[in-house]
């Protein structure tokens, strides 16, 4: 994988010590990418933050939510660079007063962070937990984020890796998980 990880300032504030870690995509990376190309699949976009829980990452790194660089506002390819490398949003027009809309990569980028949001509450109210069935959501939890390596993003299967996770998820947070078959993880 060609997008970096990257360990951050230590920061020391009430006599704890933590270390802060991201995940960059940088514009020539293949896969995992948020592109607006033909190999690129939207899914990856999500992917980002289950690899994010994966690593035990802080944070995402994107280098360009809004550079526009050209006179048509709806264009994405600027000059050699990938088409949507450049900015995750658009502008309606180049005037001052113009309007910025969301792109269909950032909504997904955002489901990304909603799920790593939703999977550090769970970890913590079942990681230590004596319950047996809340033992098995976080085990089924645990399984299935420990397959978003860095090379997970790089392959083809990158849609269904997803969908089942977030289906794992959304089961647990439901109650459904233990009605579910083992056989999705």
């Amino acid at each position: 994988m060609k997008g970096k990880s990257h360990k951050g300032d230590i920061i020391t504030s009430t006599n704890q010590l933590s270390i802060t870690c991201w995940l960059e995509c940088r514009c020539h990376s293949i896969r995992p990418n948020n592109f607006v190309a033909g190999y690129a699949n939207l899914m990856e976009n999500i992917w980002l933050g289950w690899h994010a829980q994966h690593m035990n990452y802080n944070g995402f790194l994107r280098w360009a939510f809004d550079n526009w660089t050209v006179n048509d506002p709806s264009e994405q390819r600027i000059g050699g660079y990938t088409s949507g490398d450049y900015s995750l949003s658009y502008q309606s027009s180049n005037q001052l007063d113009m309007e910025i809309y969301s792109s269909v990569r950032l909504e997904l980028i955002r489901e990304g962070i909603e799920d790593y949001d939703k999977i550090c509450i769970l970890k913590e109210n079942l990681r230590d937990s004596n319950d047996k069935r809340e033992r098995i959501m976080y085990d089924m939890l645990m399984r299935k984020i420990n397959e978003f390596t860095a090379l997970s993003g790089t392959t083809d299967t990158v849609t269904t890796l997803v969908v089942k996770a977030r289906q794992i998820l959304n089961d647990i947070v439901t109650g459904e998980i233990l009605n579910s078959s083992e056989q999705r993880t």
